[in-house]
C-alpha cells in the first residue's frame, strides 16, 4: 500500500485525525515532540485517540491544549528573584546580604584559610 502524502494545514479539516509525530510536524512547526504531546496528555490537556495501538490527534484538540496552556502575565508583575538573591539580613556597614553573598563571602573565607602555595 502506497503512503498517502501528507495534507497541507490548508487542507486540514479541524476533526482530521494525525499520529502525534504528523501533529507535532505540521501543527506545532516542529517545536514538540510527541513525546510532549503524551506527556500533555497525562497532565489532561490534550485528548488523544488510539486506534489500533496508535496515538492520534485533531487540530481541534491541539487548539484546545495550547487554549488550556496559555497563561497570561499579571499586569505589573516583575520577574521573581531567584533563591539566590533573596535577602538574608544585613551585612557589615548596612549592606544587604542576598544568600549569593552569603556564599561568597564563605568562599573568600575558606580560601583565605587555607595554606598558602609556595612556588618553587
Amino acid at each position: 500500500m502506497a503512503k498517502r502524502a501528507l495534507l497541507s494545514r490548508a487542507e486540514l479539516q479541524p476533526d482530521d485525525l494525525l499520529t502525534l509525530a504528523h501533529a507535532c510536524e505540521l501543527l506545532l512547526n516542529s517545536n514538540l515532540t510527541p513525546a510532549s504531546l503524551r506527556r500533555e496528555r497525562d497532565r489532561g490537556n490534550l485528548v488523544t485517540e488510539k486506534i489500533a495501538n496508535k496515538e492520534f490527534v485533531t487540530p481541534a484538540e491541539i487548539q484546545a491544549m495550547r487554549e488550556r496552556c496559555r497563561t497570561e502575565s499579571v499586569p505589573g508583575a516583575k520577574p521573581r528573584p531567584s533563591l539566590r538573591d533573596e535577602v538574608v539580613g544585613i551585612g557589615a556597614y548596612g549592606k544587604v546580604m542576598t544568600v549569593r553573598d552569603a556564599e561568597k563571602a564563605k568562599l573568600r573565607a575558606l580560601a583565605e584559610s587555607l595554606p598558602r602555595r609556595r612556588k618553587e
